[in-house]
């Protein structure tokens, strides 16, 4: 890459959206390199990484990324409600607490609705007389169809479960805990990283370990799509071929990754249902419980419960901060897990298989929403993609391109929820079963041969009597006209940057 040399630099970019790292790499790095005279520069060169894309591919920072771009209502109608740890712990419990408050009154205003309508006794008793005559009963409270997500009203106070995310990759370092026990989960992590970075700060232990930092709390879609039965999620991949402007690609193949074991839904939803918050009571009774483990009730799934400091929180009205270490989190069963690297030798469809299989006019909905979904997060990212690329000021504006993996859950209203981008998508093809290994070769093969068809010319200069310039294209071409060359040459990714519906 044609750069300028990205030695110590005292300008530092803001925290928010620190990527100099990237930047920062020189010959010194390199010590294999110190015994022999440096290479020669290419003439022509490309970096597979493009600096400022961090800001989607680390967990934290993609959430702070949407919510501070798009507005939290636009970010949370992309990816699921999340919670940035350790800063926004109490900001969480606010948030749970306002919704539990929520859910009682509902309930209560449901309870009332239907004794109204149906008798005291009816209602409790399931008969249909005096509730199915009227459309304002038909809610979701006391087992009917509808409901929240996590059981309908009538399911008591639960706030559902919430998937606890550090900075580990390949699906490591996740925790499912219901509400209040995730809550607990991480105040103790935090107070445990504080011991650990006093103790570092003085002379003593190691370092820090960010990277198993709980950094995201999630909520947790609990009712899947599925198909046979199953959970799954949808890997794809996306190419960013240019910064400032940002020029990005969407290929149409892609993974359909499933759990290995058909999905029960039971096995997260009994701890959401039977584990519920304190609620307002004082605070010497409340500390009293904690002393006893009895604050909220365990099922067979959940966490053991978690050892509390009576005085923390105890006014809060929900369960207390932890004091002591943490018992080991509530690993989700193996029916929930979807992730590849986990579980390689499970059922695999291409995206082709997926259309088949929800027919032609759902899978168009499903493929906009996808579009749109990448094109959002993109659109998000813009800002700091352009102040790396201010920090940076390369020589050759088009001095690199990423390939990044996009994994997306879909509901079971077939809505597309953002699960997370990473900055390095596994090309490796490994499966027991030879048509699935096939499968997957064909799919990663497929995206990989299209990303070489569009930046081969970057590297090579046209063959002959095919033009003049270098890199495949006339020189000089501004940005509208070089985006569409590369579409011309996009094989099956389809234009996603600037976006079009």
């Amino acid at each position: 890459m044609h750069g300028r040399s990205c030695g110590p630099n005292p300008r530092t970019p803001s925290p928010r959206r620190a990527a100099c790292d990237q930047a920062s790499w020189s010959e010194s790095h390199l010590p294999c390199l110190r015994p022999f005279p440096p290479p020669p520069p290419l003439r022509r060169a490309q970096v597979s990484a493009i600096i400022g894309l961090n800001s989607l591919t680390m967990k934290k920072r993609l959430l702070l990324t949407l919510r501070e771009v798009l507005g939290p209502e636009a970010a949370f109608s992309i990816t699921p409600r999340s919670f940035a740890l350790p800063e926004e712990l109490d900001v969480w419990e606010e948030w749970l607490r306002k919704q539990q408050k929520q859910q009682q009154t509902e309930q209560k205003q449901t309870t009332q609705r239907m004794r109204q309508q149906g008798g005291k006794w009816a209602w409790r008793s399931g008969v249909e007389e005096g509730t199915g005559s009227t459309s304002s009963g038909g809610g979701g409270s006391g087992g009917g169809d509808g409901g929240d997500g996590n059981g309908g009203s009538g399911g008591g106070t639960s706030m559902g479960m919430w998937i606890l995310k550090t900075g580990q990759d390949a699906g490591k370092g996740l925790s499912l805990l219901p509400a209040d026990q995730a809550l607990q989960y991480a105040r103790a992590q935090q107070q445990q990283q504080q011991q650990r970075q006093q103790q570092v700060d003085g002379g003593h232990g190691g370092g820090s370990g960010r990277r198993f930092q709980l950094q995201v709390a999630q909520q947790y879609i609990a009712d899947p799509f599925l198909i046979l039965g199953r959970k799954f999620h949808l890997r794809l991949w996306v190419l960013v071929t240019a910064d400032c402007p940002c020029r990005a690609y969407l290929h149409r193949r892609g993974l359909v990754l499933f759990s290995a074991e058909p999905y029960d839904k039971n096995a997260a939803a009994a701890a959401t249902a039977s584990t519920a918050f304190a609620g307002s009571t004082k605070a010497s009774s409340q500390s009293s419980r904690v002393a006893t483990g009895t604050s909220f009730t365990q099922s067979d799934t959940a966490a053991p419960p978690l050892p509390t400091n009576q005085a923390a929180h105890a006014a809060s009205g929900l369960s207390p901060a932890l004091a002591g270490p943490p018992a080991v989190p509530y690993q989700p069963p193996a029916s929930h897990i979807t992730n590849y690297a986990r579980n390689n030798n499970t059922m695999v469809w291409g995206m082709s298989k997926l259309a088949e299989h929800l027919g032609a006019e759902r899978f168009r909905s499903v493929w906009a929403a996808l579009r749109a979904a990448c094109a959002g997060a993109l659109t998000a990212a813009s800002p700091s993609l352009a102040e790396a690329h201010a920090w940076l000021r390369p020589a050759v504006q088009e001095y690199g391109f990423q390939v990044l993996g996009v994994d997306f859950l879909l509901d079971e209203w077939l809505r597309p929820w953002l699960l997370e981008f990473n900055s390095s998508p596994s090309i490796m093809v490994q499966h027991e079963d030879a048509e699935t290994r096939a499968l997957v070769y064909e799919q990663k093969y497929g995206m990989l041969r299209d990303t070489w068809e569009i930046i081969r010319a970057r590297v090579y200069p046209r063959g002959p009597g095919e033009g003049k310039g270098e890199g495949g294209r006339p020189r000089g071409l501004g940005c509208r006209n070089m985006a569409q060359w590369e579409a011309a040459h996009a094989g099956e990714y389809e234009p996603l940057m600037p976006y079009k519906q």
